[in-house]
């Protein structure tokens, strides 16, 4: 048997959840059970008001030691239309990655000059697109500096870039050298790629880019890598006489109510931040974009389980919310806890979560849960972000799916499915083709 936990502990870090009454609420009015008994559905329950908070808490954290910050949300965590609109209302820019996202942000109303566009591999097409509809272009090899030089001589303007690097750190981190994205300090790539850029037409650096982690809780992780940034920002003053207007140093951090457990907040990371980018050694603007940090915990998934099962070594709960929904990744730490809190005499008992798919998918491992039917209704934390846009595999367009019987070519799902698809899921009537963007 598990030792029943205190309510306190399962709600902690999160102030907008509480049991009232032994039942889980949001503002002590929205009770979930009664939100779940709504529908035969799984619900995937998104909180505006714990999205917009954590951006603030993040903001104001930095601005308390740079004079110039700007928050870019990470549109790739999370495209559900309040969502989104909710933090644009609260002052934040939006960072894209892609052409769809491109789209997202024009038709949300964002700001050109609210956009930073990152990505690799950029197509002729979606090159002359950022050049219109990005305030920074961020590039990290020759071909992709090439394209968009190219779309801005075309365009007749000149495009700001910020240019990613991969910095020298003595830390293991998630993104290192010799990765999909950045261009590593070490070797030269980075002084190549920028020489390239300060010769290149209609192309203006204004910016140094550099993201480096993902679900960030280190300080002394996050201290190495942004003593890498300041380095390479440092050596470029020294070697090119270069200062860039702009760092950005992205997002990474964890879950910010996993970071309370955890005894660390934003305050923590921006202390570090003003320490180690104080050996920049000139003025410059502060950029982040943040995702998970702000939206992760913003998102509760109400489900039921389905079924048990045991097993010699461990015991298993079958929920209905699926890893379509939730990605089972080894880096993802969903806490499902019960919605209803059990009677004292109840046990509690440790069980592995997973859905109801034949894949080896696992949600949660080693829960603590009622063992009787109070533990048969769930509300699972942690929810908020990279779940309907990866698992759905809405970063991109999906592919056309096409059938041919010998004779007939059928199109079996279209533009105009996806279109239909993605406004039932994120709540925008989009147009998925690839007719040029306007503004």
């Amino acid at each position: 048997m598990a030792r029943p936990p205190r309510q306190a502990e399962l709600t902690s870090g999160l102030p907008q959840l509480a049991y009232v009454n032994d039942r889980l609420t949001v503002d002590r009015t929205l009770d979930l059970t009664e939100l779940l008994e709504r529908s035969e559905h799984p619900v995937l329950l998104y909180l505006t008001g714990r999205a917009t908070a954590n951006l603030r808490a993040l903001r104001e954290s930095f601005e308390a030691h740079f004079s110039r910050v700007k928050v870019f949300f990470a549109l790739k965590s999370c495209y559900v239309r309040p969502v989104v609109e909710a933090l644009l209302a609260e002052g934040a820019g939006l960072e894209v990655m892609s052409h769809l996202e491109l789209r997202l942000a024009s038709q949300l109303g964002c700001a050109p000059d609210r956009v930073v566009a990152n990505g690799v591999g950029r197509s002729p097409r979606h090159a002359a697109e950022v050049t219109g509809g990005a305030g920074l272009v961020v590039v990290d090899n020759p071909e992709d500096l090439e394209e968009v030089s190219r779309a801005a001589v075309a365009r007749g303007t000149v495009v700001p870039i910020g240019l990613r690097v991969t910095p020298e750190a003595d830390t293991e981190r998630f993104l290192g050298r010799g990765g999909k994205v950045g261009a590593d300090w070490a070797g030269g790539r980075f002084l190549d790629l920028l020489d390239r850029a300060l010769s290149a037409p209609g192309v203006e650096v204004e910016a140094l880019h550099a993201h480096q982690l993902t679900h960030g809780a280190d300080l002394a992780q996050y201290r190495a890598c942004l003593r890498g940034v300041a380095e390479v920002a440092a050596e470029v003053e020294r070697l090119r006489g270069l200062r860039f207007e702009v760092i950005d140093i992205g997002g990474g951090l964890d879950t910010r109510y996993l970071l309370h457990r955890g005894g660390l907040d934003a305050p923590d990371f921006a202390r570090v931040a003003a320490e180690e980018l104080a050996a920049v050694g000139y003025d410059f603007e502060l950029y982040l974009e943040p995702g998970r940090y702000v939206v992760a915990d913003a998102a509760i998934g109400l489900t039921r389980v389905t079924g048990e099962k045991p097993g010699d070594a461990s015991r298993w709960r079958i929920a209905d919310l699926g890893s379509n929904i939730l990605i089972p990744l080894p880096d993802i730490r969903y806490e499902p806890v019960p919605l209803a809190w059990p009677e004292p005499q109840e046990p509690w008992a440790t069980y592995h979560v997973a859905d109801g798919t034949c894949a080896p998918s696992v949600l949660a491992r080693q829960v603590p849960l009622p063992t009787g039917p109070s533990g048969r209704r769930l509300a699972v934390l942690n929810c908020g972000a990279y779940t309907s846009v990866f698992a759905e595999c809405w970063a991109f367009p999906l592919p056309e799916v096409l059938a041919w019987d010998g004779a007939r070519l059928t199109t079996v799902f279209g533009e105009e499915d996806q279109a239909r698809m993605f406004e039932s899921v994120h709540g925008y009537r989009l147009d998925l083709s690839l007719a040029p963007l306007s503004r």
